[in-house]
């Protein structure tokens, strides 16, 4: 029988059902909420890619025990009674106080032990150990002084060799090989003269130019954007590092760290600052783009950590457009989004809206809080897939299956 548990999440049969915190792969009693979004993040968006096959029931219902886990760890109330709970069906472990070493007798018989032993032998002296030296130096004094072969010869010959040497150099000076004659050290010494073509190559080097070297090309380099220009381009994007952290920024400029605002500030033409945790500088990390404004990497303050990230897709209505799988808890149903912002009719009153990657699904109804119901959905990066809640809490989940609007 297959298990979303094991395949999926790495989480063995010994430790179904998991805890929240086991379901969301992070530490028991994890207190950063932060920490527990960006998890929930992480295990959902994972899961979802799963979703297809003949799996996909037990894709929904994983991600509705992540959600859940989420809303219960990200609510502080539901939070401490979970805890508590959690804590007191834990097992307890008891470490005795001290445990007597395989081999050794206890302290009632020790006494016992110490009473009826017989004395301990004392230990042999050292001298033992030094009479093996004593015989050593009882050997004959031949054997320790051997005679040491003679050093004089390789003296000898090595002085001869280098006695040859120097009269052959003392011969081939004498000849006129090695001395050259007063013209022509004249001669070398005359200055050559310089045809204008190295006068002027010489020239440019001097300055730096290299005009006329071209086996090695001056490199073209795209010159940084200004940093009223990188605020510009920033707004209205999301990035997401290596760890499923989002880092966005609204059209009117503000930050938002896993959709909670924080501050931050330009650096530099490719670089900005941002603050994760008011007050704990070690959160505070620099972005550093790419000159295509594609990717980044992420660089903490005072640490060698760093991580990488990219630009999420802009998503359009154009993705939203066409036939979708909607499901609202346990019910299936096929529903078209129309261009013109309506579901199913072109001229009913369903409708759908899309700002960022939130999707809005409004259904009016005189049975629903506030005369409609609303789902609030989040769209995948490549747009092919959506899920939230509504008003009541209900899972929401869907999967685009055509582009096309037509019956």
């Amino acid at each position: 029988m297959f298990d979303p548990y094991h395949k999926w999440l790495g989480i063995p049969p010994k430790d179904q059902p998991p805890n929240h915190y086991r379901l969301l792969g992070i530490e028991l009693f994890e207190a950063d909420p932060d920490v527990i979004d960006a998890a929930a993040n992480k295990q959902m968006a994972y899961v979802q890619g799963c979703a297809t096959g003949p799996h996909i029931a037990l894709s929904q219902k994983l991600l509705n025990e992540i959600a859940a886990a989420r809303l219960c760890l990200l609510t502080p109330a539901k939070k401490a009674d979970y805890d508590a709970k959690l804590k007191a069906s834990l097992p307890k472990v008891s470490i005795p106080l001290a445990m007597p070493i395989a081999g050794t007798p206890s302290a009632s018989s020790q006494g016992a032990i110490t009473a009826n032993a017989p004395a301990p032998a004392s230990p042999k002296p050292l001298q033992e150990k030094s009479d093996s030296f004593d015989a050593l130096e009882s050997e004959p004094t031949a054997l320790k002084r051997r005679k040491r072969p003679s050093r004089k010869w390789p003296v000898i010959l090595g002085g001869a060799f280098l006695g040859v040497v120097g009269l052959v150099i003392v011969a081939v000076y004498s000849l006129g090989i090695l001395n050259p004659s007063k013209t022509d050290k004249r001669q070398a010494e005359l200055p050559v003269k310089k045809t204008p073509e190295q006068v002027k190559e010489k020239s440019q080097k001097q300055d730096g130019k290299n005009i006329g070297d071209k086996s090695d090309p001056v490199k073209k380099t795209q010159p940084a954007i200004s940093e009223k220009e990188l605020a510009k381009k920033l707004a209205g994007t999301k990035w997401v590092n290596s760890t499923g952290a989002s880092y966005e920024w609204t059209p009117d400029g503000r930050f938002l760290h896993n959709g909670n605002e924080r501050q931050w500030k330009i650096a530099d033409k490719q670089k900005v600052q941002i603050f994760l945790r008011p007050g704990d500088a070690s959160w505070d990390a620099t972005l550093i783009f790419n000159e295509s404004f594609t990717e980044f990497e992420q660089r903490f303050t005072g640490s060698q950590d760093s991580f990488r990230g990219k630009l999420e897709k802009r998503l359009t209505d154009k993705d939203i457009v066409g036939e979708w799988q909607h499901r609202a808890g346990v019910s299936f149903s096929t529903y078209t989004f129309h261009p013109n912002g309506k579901i199913n009719n072109p001229d009913g009153q369903a409708t759908w809206t899309l700002q960022g990657s939130t999707l809005i699904l409004r259904w009016p109804s005189e049975n629903a809080p506030g005369g409609a119901w609303v789902d609030r959905c989040k769209v995948s990066e490549d747009g092919k897939s959506y899920q939230g809640r509504n008003q009541d809490g209900v899972s929401i989940y869907g999967k685009k299956t055509s582009d096309s609007t037509s019956p």
